[in-house]
């Protein structure tokens, strides 16, 4: 019975994914945008991907990745999506080799430079390898074709046969355009070519697991070729323990807000021991460093270390413009911190005498923020004490959209702010079924 629902499974993700070969290519189909999928590829530009433009561009609607004996890569190089990373989801994509082996990245590190490690759905133009999962930089392969394997201690059993080689060397498109649908779901990892189920990993090996990462495109070093993908589409799912914002590594995910009327589109943002560094640059002028992703309804979680005096926060919410709800970390004579506070409209709508209390000087704070309804309800909590629970009011929120970005802020201005910083590391979101309190 179990191997009839594991490939029943199987066989419904890639009719899914099939069908959107019936629509022109970078466009969802009517299912896929009632179910929440979003493409990450405009079909004209580059926008939301970083890599060497020596090697990419776009040509026909298509992502081009291509090497020749003049323009040679001297290490395999990718094509990284810079908005966010991927914990739970799933992808699909449209993709065509001519020659060598490429591949696509996820829940990988970025390295820098253009390189990065981790699980990888292979692509080979001599279909050899197409299907497998390869850990780049890392474990090597770790899953045959067709096969169903757990993995612990260091040592991989073949636990199921979910098709088999011939199956899956049989569904590659050798000259045309070939659709992958890659699903990762905790420890749970699959992967379909064209409706065909090419593997499935359950990860146990705790150590070196990988349960969020960067989502990329890779070309391999060696003989020229060239790849192409398009149609590239992901449906996020929520984790339980909730999604990493930030890994620990480089800014993936978060850019400067630009929108903000008087408070400056300054400040330096920067990682630094496993952590996002802001502070005033230059001296009197800060700013908003902001999610690519918006979010409604949600939990969020981090560690924080202010040095005194400075004035900082988390915006939830933000809009174009500015406007959010602000969770004050105003560190500093007279400061507030776990108070809510609406820039460029409410101001100061909940106070919190009580948030300084519980704040350690000199050391890493741990803050959750709850944010839920609309108007919303807004709940904080420092080392594990909850200092605010703020219902807002149709009139004390006006102005604030219901779903925006996530923002850390370097406030202008201040004697002595010019010297210090404001961290934030291990950084999670749990978005929340709206309309829950």
């Amino acid at each position: 019975m179990r191997n009839v629902q594991l490939v029943g499974m199987l066989a419904v993700i890639g009719v899914l994914g099939s069908a959107a070969w019936a629509v022109p290519a970078n466009t969802l189909t009517a299912e896929e945008r009632e179910a929440g999928f979003v493409q990450l590829f405009d079909g004209k530009t580059l926008t939301g991907w970083d890599g060497n433009p020596k090697f990419w561009s776009v040509v026909d609607g298509a992502i081009v990745g291509r090497t020749t004996p003049e323009n040679p890569t001297q290490g395999n190089t990718f094509l990284i999506w810079r908005e966010g990373l991927l914990c739970d989801f799933e992808l699909r994509l449209s993709w065509k080799i001519e020659g060598g082996n490429s591949g696509v990245q996820y829940r990988s590190r970025d390295y820098g430079n253009w390189v990065v490690g981790g699980y990888q759905a292979d692509i080979d133009a001599n279909h050899r390898y197409t299907g497998i999962l390869y850990e780049e930089r890392a474990r090597g392969i770790m899953v045959n074709r067709g096969e169903k394997v757990e993995r612990g201690s260091g040592q991989s059993v073949v636990v199921d046969k979910i098709s088999s080689d011939v199956a899956v060397a049989e569904a590659v498109d050798r000259d045309g355009w070939n659709e992958y649908v890659i699903t990762a779901r905790g420890n749970t990892l699959t992967q379909t070519l064209n409706g065909v189920p090419t593997m499935m990993l359950i990860d146990n090996e705790k150590a070196k697991a990988a349960d969020c990462g960067v989502l990329a495109l890779q070309l391999h070093a060696g003989p020229p070729m060239t790849v192409r993908f398009r149609s590239i589409r992901l449906k996020r799912f929520a984790p339980e323990a909730g999604e990493s914002l930030f890994d620990g590594q480089t800014l993936t995910g978060w850019k400067r807000h630009d929108g903000l009327p008087d408070h400056g589109v300054n400040g330096k943002w920067y990682v630094e021991d496993g952590a996002i560094v802001g502070m005033q640059d230059p001296p009197g002028q800060g700013g908003f460093l902001t999610t690519f992703r918006t979010f409604k309804d949600f939990e969020f979680e981090c560690e924080t270390r202010v040095d005194w005096p400075f004035d900082s926060g988390v915006f939830l919410r933000v809009g174009p413009d500015g406007k959010s709800h602000q969770v004050t970390i105003d560190y500093r004579d007279g400061g507030d911190i776990g108070g809510i506070y609406c820039p460029w409209t409410q101001g100061f709508v909940h106070e919190c005498p009580e948030g300084i209390k519980h704040f350690k000087k000199g050391a890493w704070n741990h803050l959750k923020i709850s944010c839920q309804g609309e108007p919303a309800r807004i709940q904080v909590w420092i080392n594990g004490t909850q200092v605010t629970d703020f219902q807002h009011t149709a009139a004390s929120t006006k102005g604030v959209p219901p779903e925006g970005t996530l923002c850390l802020q370097v406030h202008p201005g201040g004697e002595g702010y010019d010297q210090s910083k404001a961290k934030f590391r291990n950084l999670r979101i749990r978005e929340l079924p709206t309309g829950t309190r």
